[in-house]
């Protein structure tokens, strides 16, 4: 996948008026060099701790700063669920007959399923943008 850099920027800067403050501002509180909205404008590929570290600051996903998905939140939050519980996971793989009743997962099963899941939705909806007019 090759990184949308007006999107990165455009999420970026947006996300930095939505909390009222300057890039260089964001920049400074997360530690980050100033140069980085310069490379990101240049087209240069930020390192993977560097989206880490903004999508950390804004509590958004690295998905959504790529443009991967248009849900700051990953799916699999604490803040989607009931207190973190994922037995409406559980309860909707019973019912479609993925899981049986008998068979249990763990919630640190069930929340790695939940999070590839997001992914492939995420990759899926890109290939859509790639391949449809």
């Amino acid at each position: 996948m090759n990184i949308d850099y007006s999107i990165l920027l455009s999420r970026t800067l947006e996300l930095c008026r939505e909390k009222g403050i300057s890039a260089n501002k964001m920049l400074q509180e997360a530690g980050l060099s100033k140069s980085v909205i310069d490379n990101i404008k240049r087209q240069r590929a930020p390192s993977s701790e560097i989206l880490l570290t903004v999508a950390t600051y804004f509590d958004v996903s690295t998905d959504y700063l790529l443009g991967v998905t248009d849900r700051p939140k990953a799916i699999h939050d604490k803040t989607d669920t009931d207190e973190g519980s994922f037995e409406w996971l559980r309860n909707g793989l019973i019912r479609s007959g993925m899981l049986e009743k008998d068979k249990d997962l763990t919630d640190e099963q069930l929340a790695l399923a939940l999070k590839n899941l997001d992914n492939f939705v995420g990759f899926m909806t890109q290939q859509e943008k790639d391949y449809l007019p």
